[in-house]
């Protein structure tokens, strides 16, 4: 398998793995870990989950020509696919356009994000657009709502601080330099959307909360998130307190507790998963 992710539980009793999405397959596996069946999709797959009765979603991305030449255009499309019998549903597409770049600020862009909720309804959230919507898994729209959020300027500091981390995030001394001359002698070809999008992703906890987490993963603050009942009912705003710790972000849930994965800051050393409780 080609980079593993986006592991999920389907029906009790298949384990469903989303390779990296440039080999465009799926594998399913039983929770013994025998391989059942492999699905060859003919498009990228950005992210997958499982949801029920044989039902998973994934984002498809589909990539084709701007309106410029310095542009290029992305369609974004939601799908419920049955694994029994490889019939696909198109739930939502999600147009953006995307400034052709040296480098690709990725996270200044917006993403979709898909969550199973009440465990036979889907949650499809696209990062630029205010509106988050609950699906059924026959891909009928039940509901939806917006979330109390305004798209705020990328600003000169912000660039400036994504580019520091690029070059922070090279691993050594050496491999730093590299990134820094070449940065400043591409600077002119690295491009930057004018807004950030809403909120930078969102998850589902054990009670079917919707957790809508901000977009301050770039000054290193701590990780604070908007969270809505499931009908979308504004709750509250909070953060977590990463301490010497890298950015947690809360996404797998069971009772009062979550898991994550743990990296100290200021070390390099292997990282450890662990499970905190919530209360």
């Amino acid at each position: 398998m080609i980079n593993p992710g986006d592991l999920s539980i389907l029906d009790g009793k298949y384990l469903v793995v989303k390779e990296y999405s440039m080999s465009r397959r799926i594998s399913i596996f039983d929770l013994d870990g025998n391989f059942v069946k492999l699905l060859k999709i003919n498009y990228h797959a950005s992210s997958c989950t499982s949801l029920k009765d044989n039902k998973i979603a994934i984002v498809a991305g589909y990539y084709g020509p701007g309106n410029k030449k310095t542009t290029k255009a992305k369609a974004n499309n939601v799908l419920i696919k049955d694994i029994s019998t490889g019939k696909e549903v198109n739930v939502a597409t999600f147009n953006q356009e995307m400034r052709e770049s040296k480098l690709t600020p990725v996270h200044f862009y917006g993403s979709v994000n898909i969550c199973r909720r009440d465990t036979n309804k889907l949650l499809v959230a696209f990062s630029e657009n205010q509106e988050i919507c609950i699906y059924s898994l026959n891909g009928e729209k039940i509901s939806s709502f917006k979330v109390h959020l305004q798209r705020e300027e990328v600003k000169k500091k912000d660039i400036d601080l994504c580019l520091e981390k690029t070059i922070e995030n090279s691993k050594t001394e050496r491999e730093k330099e590299k990134m820094r001359q070449w940065i400043k002698m591409n600077r002119d070809k690295i491009f930057f959307p004018n807004l950030f999008p809403y909120y930078y992703k969102t998850t589902v906890d054990s009670e079917d909360n919707i957790l809508v987490f901000l977009n301050n993963w770039i000054d290193n603050s701590n990780v604070t998130f908007q969270v809505y009942s499931k009908d979308g009912q504004y709750i509250c705003t909070t953060r977590v307190n990463s301490g010497n710790f890298k950015d947690i972000y809360p996404t797998i849930f069971h009772e009062n507790s979550f898991y994550t994965r743990l990296e100290r800051k200021e070390s390099d050393s292997f990282a450890f998963l662990a499970r905190i409780k919530l209360y």
